[in-house]
């Protein structure tokens, strides 16, 4: 894309101005990220791009964008992407409204779908042994917790057995593995 169709972006958006698509640089840059054709004059990742805007205007029909404010589609294209987005037409009129509504319905009914794929995928998680249910969970946690209070209430006789007539530095190594010993029980899981 070179020569007389090679448009700066100030250029590409006065150009697509003039032709009723009021858009602002940020928006020219979201839709080349989804695919809106252009070209870099340079190798540089800084180098500016260039705009043929037959081809932007070609891509904004393929794809269903007007340019109006709100990001808008004129319905000629899938919308679920839109949709995740929370992309949809700007309130007005009656039209806008029932627009917004049957949007709306569809973006629940895409939540629904997602929540019963994830449901579906907990449960198949719980039946193949990936995934424990709450209480298992929690009564796991409590048998561990349980393990680790009777070690540390038995701590001090057993350091005071096993490290009768130690020095310090013997005493506090005796602690440590101690204590190491009862924290490796409880981060391995004793059930």
């Amino acid at each position: 894309m070179t020569g007389t169709d090679a448009l700066s972006t100030d250029e590409a958006l006065a150009a697509l101005a003039e032709r009723g698509v009021d858009i602002s640089r940020r928006t020219l840059t979201n839709w080349r990220k989804a695919g809106c054709p252009c070209t870099k004059r340079g190798t540089s990742r800084t180098s500016p791009l260039e705009w043929d805007l037959d081809q932007v205007l070609t891509w904004m029909r393929n794809v269903g964008r007007t340019g109006e404010r709100g990001r808008p589609s004129d319905g000629t294209h899938d919308a679920q992407e839109d949709l995740l987005d929370g992309a949809g037409p700007t309130p007005g009129g009656a039209d806008d409204e029932r627009a917004s509504l049957r949007l709306l319905t569809q973006r629940v009914n895409l939540e629904i779908k997602q929540w019963e794929a994830r449901k579906r995928e907990r449960i198949e998680a719980v039946a193949t042994g990936d995934l424990h249910s709450v209480d298992e969970c929690r009564a796991r946690t409590l048998r561990k917790i349980h393990a680790v209070k009777a070690g540390l209430l038995t701590l001090a006789n057993g350091v005071a057995q096993e490290g009768a007539g130690l020095g310090y530095e013997e005493l506090r190594r005796v602690v440590e593995r101690r204590v190491h010993a009862l924290l490796t029980e409880f981060a391995g899981g004793a059930a």
